[in-house]
């Protein structure tokens, strides 16, 4: 079943927008996907006020395109050493809700304007992310033991060129209200995904 329209996704995260079109591609006629927001937000507030414009945020559940848990999944089935910073701050979203979220706002709901799309909790740092991962590998036997996690700081990333806001994280309650129900949390999420991933024997060629 195909709906007829474009949907629109925003996020700078190549390898978790070709999974979500893939994901979404029966559904839809037309999905697009744009690097920035601030251009197409400014137009369509202007001239589309009916349109929704999806915020998203730290993707994450496609082992195919490893995001940043997964990343630290594998580091850790490794044995190597592991790092991520702890002064950035954020809300992950998990990519099955993400697209469940995607199809009843295209189906069952009329919403418009910029909606956020992400799980709910306490804002988490790169580095509580990662050991809320590690921590769910141990639960469902992935790992033996818990690694350490060595602390970093933003502003001795290298990789990170341009200058970065350090927290980032987005309010689901207006999904909430939508959805008629509360928003999974992230650490919910993350354990779901992790079990997945342990009950799943490519996993670890999926990653590697």
């Amino acid at each position: 079943m195909s709906k007829s329209g474009t949907i629109i996704i925003v996020d700078d995260n190549k390898g978790v927008l070709t999974a979500i079109q893939i994901l979404l591609k029966s559904y839809f006629s037309k999905v697009v996907a744009l690097s920035s927001p601030v251009t197409l937000t400014s137009v369509l507030r202007e001239e589309m006020p009916e349109a929704l414009v999806a915020r998203v945020s730290w993707v994450f559940g496609n082992p195919a395109r490893p995001s940043f848990p997964e990343m630290m999944l594998r580091r850790a089935l490794n044995g190597q050493a592991l790092a991520a910073v702890a002064d950035k701050w954020s809300l992950p979203a998990w990519i099955e809700d993400l697209c469940e979220w995607l199809r009843f706002l295209a189906y069952e709901s009329d919403a418009a304007g910029i909606l956020h799309l992400c799980q709910s909790g306490e804002p988490v740092s790169w580095h509580g992310y990662a050991l809320a991962a590690l921590e769910s590998a141990v639960k469902h036997g992935l790992l033996d033991e818990l690694p350490p996690v060595a602390e970093q700081k933003l502003d001795e990333q290298a990789g990170f060129r341009d200058a970065r806001p350090r927290h980032t994280a987005m309010s689901s309650g207006r999904l909430a209200s939508l959805l008629g129900r509360p928003v999974r949390s992230y650490r919910e999420a993350v354990e779901l995904a992790v079990a997945r991933y342990a009950a799943d024997p490519t996993f670890l060629s999926r990653i590697s």
